[in-house]
């Protein structure tokens, strides 16, 4: 009989046991999946054409809330347009700027920056003294081969509200076990403004921003698109420029461990050198604040996606699609959230995402804090999405 009770007992320990072991397990790994994509309301999609193209746009949904985005200690992120690479299983390794240095992480489209999060700083930068240097947008150039684009600043007097700026290249011939790459070291500087930051200082106290490095590849071509500055007024319009170098100076660059060499785009052709020549404003595309661009293999056209600083407390986004990449179709206004968003991104749902197709996604932060000199507009950013579809 005892013996009976005693395995009636050790049968009733083990189910306690093992039940309380499932609600560990609920505890511990419930609380860490992916959260779910949270909309902002419920309004139907909004058509608009743009072009000769008509395209919707879905209502915003909330990725990640600033408090969710300080708990994983991603302070600044993201301060630069999203580098994806696709790792064929639903999931993605993305590296983004995180303030003055760069973040990697693995997660989804839905939830970025889930897991494997850590910081790492460009190896052996070839351009001393710089204050700020880091990135996306990434570019696989091979198998065993990730380019990632960054931008340089170097700060006056220590002050980082007055910078000056310039985009470079790092490369990366290296994975960790997980298959992500990782040890990005320097190639270079491949674009600076015409004008030099002591030039501008003449006129304003306001950085020279050529915003993050915004680019599209297409026939054998990466073109390159940032804010340029042809005189120290330029400030006052922060026009969009764009240069290119083929894909294939670009493989024979990095093999050689050099920066690649690109010609800015001039009174009709690709002539002036990236480091320092003068560059022609794109069509009506001026006063942005910040743009990512993409090639849309749908419609077989390039799209930008810039945003515009109206006042202190109205921004609007826009969307324009290009032939060429060169003359630019009007800009429609899709979206108007206020005070304040920024760092749009373009993310395509196939295996390349910086090429995107009939449908894709938008990323931008939303902030509440009006704009100004002194604002810190990150300690309350959210990470929006919008899905946009080609009809």
């Amino acid at each position: 009989m005892s013996d009976q009770i005693s395995e009636i007992s050790g049968s009733i320990m083990k189910q306690i046991t093992l039940f309380s072991l499932s609600i560990l397990l609920f505890v511990v790994f419930g609380c860490s999946t992916a959260p779910v994509p949270t909309p902002t309301d419920t309004a139907p999609d909004r058509v608009f054409t743009v072009g000769q193209t008509e395209f919707s746009i879905s209502s915003s949904e909330v990725i990640i809330t600033a408090a969710e985005r300080l708990r994983r200690n991603l302070r600044w992120w993201p301060d630069s347009i999203i580098g994806a690479v696709n790792k064929g299983d639903g999931t993605y390794t993305f590296y983004i700027s995180d303030g003055p240095i760069s973040n990697m992480s693995v997660g989804t489209l839905d939830n970025l920056g889930q897991r494997n999060n850590r910081n790492f700083r460009i190896l052996s930068p070839r351009t001393r003294n710089l204050d700020y240097m880091s990135g996306g947008p990434v570019y696989r150039l091979d198998e065993d081969t990730l380019l990632l684009f960054y931008r340089g600043e170097t700060y006056h007097a220590g002050n980082w509200r007055e910078f000056n700026s310039m985009l470079g290249v790092a490369v990366s011939t290296t994975k960790n076990r997980r298959g992500d790459f990782v040890n990005f070291r320097d190639l270079g500087l491949i674009l600076t403004t015409h004008v030099s930051f002591d030039e501008v200082r003449t006129v304003t106290l306001l950085p020279v921003e050529m915003m993050s490095p915004a680019f599209a590849v297409y026939d054998g071509y990466m073109y390159m698109y940032f804010c340029d500055f042809n005189s120290p007024h330029d400030y006052m319009t922060r026009f969009i420029s764009v240069a290119r170098a083929s894909i294939a100076d670009i493989a024979t660059a990095v093999k050689n461990n050099t920066a690649p060499v690109f010609h800015k785009y001039y009174n009709g052709s690709f002539t002036e050198n990236g480091l320092g020549g003068r560059s022609t404003p794109l069509g009506n595309n001026l006063n942005n604040g910040m743009i990512d661009v993409s090639y849309n293999t749908y419609i077989n056209q390039f799209i930008m996606l810039s945003v515009q600083y109206d006042s202190n407390t109205t921004t609007n986004m826009y969307l324009s699609t290009s032939v060429d990449g060169i003359t630019w179709s009007r800009r429609v206004r899709i979206s108007d959230e206020r005070p304040d968003l920024f760092h749009t991104s373009i993310i395509g749902l196939g295996d390349d995402p910086r090429l995107t197709g009939k449908e894709f996604y938008i990323y931008y932060n939303h902030s509440l804090t009006p704009r100004s000199p002194t604002s810190n507009r990150l300690h309350d950013a959210t990470l929006l999405r919008r899905r946009i579809t080609i009809n």
